[in-house]
């Protein structure tokens, strides 16, 4: 893509994403991690839940406007289904998506979701998913790196959390002292560019050792649900799921 193309994709995805009305709730928390970040104390991995189609659009314009540009040094771990441009039914989507990575240069880890259709569709679906946990991992042991994923795997659509991947607690044993870790939670809620405000919940930030010593005091508790139940205490009950506080 040429500087006059790019210029051009650069303005309309600043045009998109700003009619995206964002409200963000506890804001003072994403102070460690922008100061994390811009000091290149270490490296940040940032982890959402998933309700709705329009999610990681919000999730953007927040990162974007509260913690670092979208650049080279942000990737994000994507459904390889709305990446490939061989897939039909999401035409469209892997265009706006496509667009989006080239206006601002950051990084797409495209993995297959756990479901027995895209296993169908993808079958090295378990070396292409392996491939993108190590990709990870060694981008978060760089100081200045931010990856961002989405321990689901995959969209609710039954309205409350789905049990998370073991991905999370993975990626976190692995990658060094240095990651920062921050939550964001999504509501369940309409997302409507132009016509309403998203609201978005920052839970505080917090290291891998810290959370160790969390399950400490609650042995009970595996280390991904300690990190779910952050995102859930900001949640409805009845959108907690298996996360009851």
């Amino acid at each position: 893509m040429g500087e006059r193309q790019q210029a051009l994709g650069r303005f309309t995805a600043d045009l998109a994403l700003s009619t995206f009305f964002t409200e963000i709730i506890h804001a003072q928390n994403f102070d460690r991690s922008r100061e994390h970040i811009a000091q290149k104390k270490g490296s940040l991995l940032i982890y959402a839940n998933h309700f709705h189609r329009l999610d990681p659009v919000a999730i953007a314009r927040t990162i974007k406007d509260n913690i670092a540009p979208l650049d080279e040094n942000v990737s994000v771990v994507i459904s390889m289904q709305y990446t490939d441009p061989n897939r039909a039914e999401n035409k469209q989507l892997v265009k706006a998506v496509k667009l989006l990575q080239q206006a601002y240069g950051f990084n797409l880890l495209s993995v297959v979701q756990d479901k027995q259709t895209e296993k169908d569709i993808y079958p090295k679906s378990r070396r292409i998913n392996y491939d993108v946990f190590t990709k990870a991992v060694e981008l978060l042991q760089t100081p200045g790196n931010i990856v961002c994923i989405y321990p689901e795997g995959t969209r609710s659509e039954v309205n409350a959390l789905l049990p998370a991947k073991n991905g999370l607690e993975s990626i976190l044993k692995n990658a060094g002292d240095s990651v920062l870790v921050q939550p964001i939670a999504l509501p369940h809620t309409r997302i409507s560019p132009l016509t309403m405000r998203t609201q978005i919940f920052v839970p505080e930030p917090f290291t891998y050792q810290e959370l160790l010593e969390e399950q400490g005091q609650n042995p009970q508790f595996d280390i991904t649900t300690l990190a779910m139940r952050r995102i859930a205490k900001e949640l409805k009950p009845q959108n907690r799921g298996p996360y009851i506080i």
